[in-house]
């Protein structure tokens, strides 16, 4: 390898393990010393047991001094002592100092996936990418250094056991060289194609198999399947993945396993001709016992220790790609805003001619939109499924970037915004809320020290505050049963008043509600409006909704028909238009008035 090549594997492993090494120094510096301390101990530790025989043997057959060699014996037994319980009370401070460091760096792959705009969750190898930046967590660079202090003590007893051996012949240290590292390569070759393996096919498998094992977690999948009778589909494609994925990993097995075996002849090979060798040394009393002893045991140890550097070499090696990966993932902006300037207030939002594509997909979901959104006015948004209303507030929340076109708030292009002061100008009920196995409250306000004025606020808002107060323990009582007995299960139409409290309770300037009523029943939706209407005066609140009787009363109706806006105005003017809008509502207030029959 040339010192080129060696230069930039060095450079690599620095930048791949940068984040580690700063964060453990500023966190922990115990964490190096530790470590120091176990490079010197461990060496002697290794040493002294090749050595011992000869000393102790020594001692009593040449030098007749039983004491002597029982001092020797009572001394590396005490050493063994304090080495077996330094080594684990020091893995214990080392354990503390790791959690406290891994979280540190997988808080900067949660900082990063907020980062990145949504549209990096229709790229599949996106989560791949987040699935093996997490993986460098789990051991990150304590694995590293780990290794490192490994490989110093292990290099310090290669060459001590190296000059054992060669004061009686040089050249088997070069047999046992040989022999080791030609095994070696066969294990280089092995690691290769099970590291490329495990990475860019066998992680897609998992990733699979265990989003198919925990659905079984979820009380609504499991009545789904229960209710339409698809318990046996669900398993037969559950193990079906599980065995096909074993039946594979087998098939790469047996790929390797002529190289692991060809490693093991070798290793075995050379111990046997060393011992051999030294064997008949001895016969010939060219050494004498106590000397054959130390090299039966230097064998043995140089041997261990050679292989274990040698296999140090591929993690090492493998540790520097999984920490690149890492680095990979954090250094990736293709979905990242690079936009600086803040957004503190504003009056206007212009689209101007906004297209929009999803990944793969044939056409536009959104198709040359224009339109002005002024502040403090109540917009309806109506439309078929899958004509774009949901695309477009994301849109509008900076979730998702135009492909064509602009939007432009108080003349600054969305480009050029800092998004996070933009989402602190906004908040939104999404069509699919996510809620915590936590208090009510927290699900609400995101905080461990909320303000409960703002909470109260909220839960009136929402329409939800009578169901709260009737609960044992009110809003600190946990939101499902799934991990607490005393949890409490909410009906989806609480759950959605859930997520209008959480939009609520943040302070905002534009409030987007999609499909806000959607599992509430006729009066709390009356209330909800209401409260839109009389709560929210000097705020912009932008809504989806397929209830036309909520509509009537907005400001402005904006209609959506295949991603693009084919009317726009008033109740009463669109009703005079007599088009797509028009009609939609006529067939549903002749429904309720059907209803009402």
């Amino acid at each position: 390898m040339s010192k080129f090549k060696l230069f930039g594997e060095f450079k690599l492993f620095v930048r791949a393990n940068s984040y580690f090494f700063i964060s453990a120094w500023k966190k922990h510096k115990s964490y190096y010393f530790i470590y120091i301390l176990n490079i010197f101990f461990a060496s002697f530790n290794s040493m002294l047991f090749v050595v011992l025989p000869k000393l102790f043997l020594n001692a009593i057959l040449e030098e007749k001094n039983f004491i002597k060699g029982c001092a020797y014996i009572t001394g590396a037994i005490l050493f063994s002592l304090f080495y077996s319980f330094w080594e684990r009370k020091s893995a214990i401070k080392q354990n503390l100092n790791l959690v406290d460091i891994l979280l540190d760096l997988k808080s900067k792959i949660y900082d990063k996936i907020t980062k990145n705009n949504m549209l990096s969750f229709e790229d599949n190898d996106y989560y791949d990418s987040i699935t093996k930046a997490m993986t460098y967590t789990e051991s990150a660079g304590d694995s590293i250094i780990k290794l490192i202090s490994d490989f110093i003590a292990v290099l310090i007893s290669i060459v001590c056991i190296s000059y054992i051996i060669a004061r009686v012949n040089p050249f088997v240290v070069v047999a046992l060289f040989t022999a080791i590292i030609l095994a070696h390569l066969c294990m280089r070759k092995t690691n290769k194609m099970w590291f490329e393996y495990q990475q860019n096919e066998r992680l897609p498998r998992v990733r699979l198999h265990n989003f198919l094992t925990n659905m079984f977690m979820d009380k609504n999948f499991v009545s789904e399947i229960k209710i339409n009778g698809g318990l046996k589909f669900i398993k037969r494609l559950l193990l079906g993945n599980s065995l096909e994925n074993a039946v594979y990993e087998a098939k790469k097995d047996s790929e390797r396993f002529k190289w692991n075996f060809t490693a093991i002849i070798l290793n075995s090979g050379q111990q046997l001709i060393s011992y051999i060798y030294f064997g008949y040394l001895l016969f010939k009393d060219v050494i004498d016992f106590a000397t054959y002893s130390t090299l039966f045991a230097a064998i043995q140890q140089f041997t261990e220790s050679f292989n274990q550097l040698l296999s140090m070499n591929i993690d090492f090696s493998n540790k520097i790609k999984e920490a690149n990966l890492y680095i990979n993932f954090l250094n990736d902006n293709q979905y990242v805003s690079r936009g600086t300037k803040k957004l503190e207030k504003f009056k206007e939002i212009h689209v101007r001619n906004v297209k929009f594509s999803y990944p793969g997909q044939t056409g536009f979901a959104i198709n040359n939109i224009s339109l002005k959104i002024k502040s403090g006015e109540k917009i309806a948004i109506v439309g078929k499924n899958g004509s774009g209303k949901t695309t477009f507030i994301k849109m509008l929340l900076g979730l998702l970037p135009p492909l064509e076109g602009h939007i432009i708030i108080d003349n600054v292009d969305y480009s050029e915004l800092d998004m996070s002061s933009l989402l602190l100008n906004m908040s939104a009920a999404m069509q699919k809320p996510f809620y915590l196995p936590i208090e009510i409250q927290k699900n609400i306000t995101f905080s461990f020290d909320y303000n409960e004025g703002q909470l109260i606020e909220a839960l009136k808002f929402a329409g939800i505050s009578n169901k709260i107060n009737k609960l044992p323990n009110k809003w600190d009582s946990i939101l499902t049963k799934q991990f607490s007995k005393s949890g409490v299960d909410l009906s989806d139409g609480e759950k959605q008043k859930i997520a209008l409290a959480r939009a609520f309770y943040n302070r905002y300037q534009l409030l987007i509600l999609d499909e806000p009523s959607s599992a509430l029943d006729a009066e709390s939706e009356y209330e909800l409006f209401q409260n839109i209407k009389e709560i929210n005066k000097d705020k912009t609140v932008i809504y989806i909704s397929h209830r036309l009787s909520t509509t009537v009363s907005a400001d402005k109706i904006i209609v959506f028909d295949n991603g693009s806006v084919v009317e726009e105005g008033t109740h009463d003017e669109l009703m005079k238009n007599k088009g797509i809008y028009a009609d939609l509502f006529s067939k549903q207030a002749q429904y309720y008035s059907k209803e009402k029959v």
